[in-house]
């Protein structure tokens, strides 16, 4: 099917390993030390050559494409890209380091024949679970990934070069694409599968434009990795929320039975970038802030803070010991009939990270209080995510499973809440909200009445982040429909409400 933001960093993501992260030292390798006007950003000496982040990338490309070989897509091309900096010369001057160091392994694969097993069986490795066709060995896969070194295709994309991609003449190649502006308008990249990409923008527009990793990837959806930084990750996290907002808007514009000239679809706002540039929104204008209907959720959390996850574990523990859960059912724990007065006084106590805009207990917290007086959001149900797990930590007055969630980088953990936990409060719970491959979790907020809210709290097991706390705690909501029906949006403000 289809791979988007949400396939690649949203709900739909859960169990994909997609994201590798690039460190702060090989960025900076990109890095000159002082810029002036006109000047190139990336300087990445002859001497010092490509970072280490960027040899795995390409490694990971050999070993990917052997995969699709022994998939029977040796006929198809087969593209990763590197994108870097917008710069023409420092294009040029990364393609050169970039063909140096293909040379150098391939002459090391001349002369110690077997030189590059071991690096190839690192990096099909490091590609995480992969499933080969029946008969077909890792040995297999790591041989034809240094045919496939042998193979590679560097090609520098702008208007100096006047290099092309060549996919009709030639459509077996397998291309590392570097490039910038072309790169990312335009074109598309047949077969991509592995992407470095430092690029940061000020606009999410323009981001999406140039990650050139969506569309349909038959055969090979499951091979695509991508390496970049955290804070790009994280924008693209935040992005796959923002997506679903807008498809959100456009069910209730149909609904509604309005055309999008009669009634305005708002866009959600992202805590960093733009949605677009100022001369594209002339006609934008902020509406009001509000949760109606959304599902906020903690997709960064304060790991580095360990005081603010010591406090979180207490407010959490105090919680459950004044509302314990009386029934175990969906996976977890659930306690009924909580005042929204302990809900708001819980999110003042809780601790977010201080770049999260997608969960902001204290705002939460507010606007809860706001909607109180309208009484809506006055009675809670609370959810307390259980696994059947050995791992498990004290809550109050019992024990809970941990539950795991695998980091998208330091603070980072992507999409936390399971979808079916949206309806726990529901009659008959979620199963009557059941498709054929997913849960409507819309229908689910919208069949609560509005004075009810779910408070969803899922105790992490804290191994993967390394810090010293029994659980990490991460929160989510579900909302029912309330008076003031909207988010963090942007609309435009030539069209009417409805």
């Amino acid at each position: 099917g289809y791979t988007g933001t949400d396939e690649l960093f949203g709900l739909s993501s859960q169990g994909r390993d997609v994201m590798r992260l690039v460190d702060g030292e090989d960025v900076r390798v990109f890095k000159s030390k002082a810029v002036k006007k006109g000047d190139a950003l990336l300087v990445a000496s002859e001497e010092r050559g490509i970072p280490q982040s960027l040899c795995d990338a390409i490694l990971a490309f050999c070993v990917a494409g052997a995969v699709r070989e022994a998939r029977g897509l040796n006929s198809k091309p087969h593209t990763m890209l590197v994108h870097v900096s917008h710069q023409k010369k420092d294009q040029i001057r990364i393609g050169g380091l970039v063909e140096r160091q293909i040379v150098a392994w391939r002459n090391s694969e001349q002369v110690t024949l077997g030189y590059m097993r071991n690096p190839m069986r690192s990096a099909l490795a490091g590609l995480g679970t992969i499933v080969l066709p029946n008969g077909v060995t890792q040995d297999a896969i790591v041989l034809g990934a240094i045919k496939v070194l042998n193979l590679l295709d560097v090609t520098v994309l702008n208007s100096e070069t006047k290099e092309e991609l060549g996919y009709d003449g030639r459509p077996d190649r397998h291309i590392v694409a570097i490039g910038g502006n072309k790169l990312s308008r335009g074109l598309t990249l047949e077969g991509l599968t592995i992407a470095y990409f430092l690029r940061t923008t000020t606009m999410a527009d323009s981001l999406l434009q140039m990650c050139r990793w969506y569309g349909f990837r038959h055969g090979y959806g499951d091979l695509i990795r991508i390496w970049t930084t955290q804070v790009i990750a994280d924008w693209f996290v935040e992005l796959s929320l923002v997506e679903q907002s807008l498809r959100d808007g456009i069910i209730r514009l149909d609904r509604a039975g309005k055309r999008p000239d009669e009634m305005a679809v708002a866009i959600r706002g992202h805590a960093d970038l733009m949605l677009t540039s100022k001369a594209k929104s002339r006609m934008q204008e902020e509406t009001t802030r509000s949760w109606s209907l959304q599902n906020p959720q903690t997709i960064m959390l304060p790991i580095q803070e360990p005081n603010a996850l010591r406090e979180n574990l207490r407010a959490t523990a105090d919680l459950l010991l004044a509302h314990p859960p009386t029934r175990d059912q969906y996976g977890g724990a659930i306690a009924y009939d909580v005042p929204a007065a302990a809900i708001i006084g819980y999110l003042n106590r809780y601790v977010t990270h201080g770049g999260a805009i997608a969960f902001r207990s204290e705002a939460l917290a507010h606007w809860i209080a706001s909607r109180n007086v309208h009484g809506e959001l006055t009675r809670w149900t609370i959810f307390v995510a259980s696994p059947q797990r050995d791992r498990q930590v004290m809550l109050g007055s019992r024990s809970y499973g941990l539950v795991t969630r695998t980091p998208t980088g330091v603070e980072g953990i992507g999409i936390l809440i399971e979808p079916r936990h949206e309806g726990v409060d529901l009659p008959g719970g979620p199963d009557p909200f059941k498709g054929a491959t997913s849960f409507n979790v819309q229908a689910m907020r919208s069949n609560r009445p509005s004075t009810n809210g779910l408070l969803l709290i899922y105790p992490l097991d804290a191994s993967p982040f390394e810090v010293d706390v029994s659980t990490v705690i991460a929160l989510g909501m579900s909302l029912s429909r309330t008076g003031d029906e909207g988010e963090t949006l942007y609309a435009n403000k030539g069209i009417g409400d409805g």
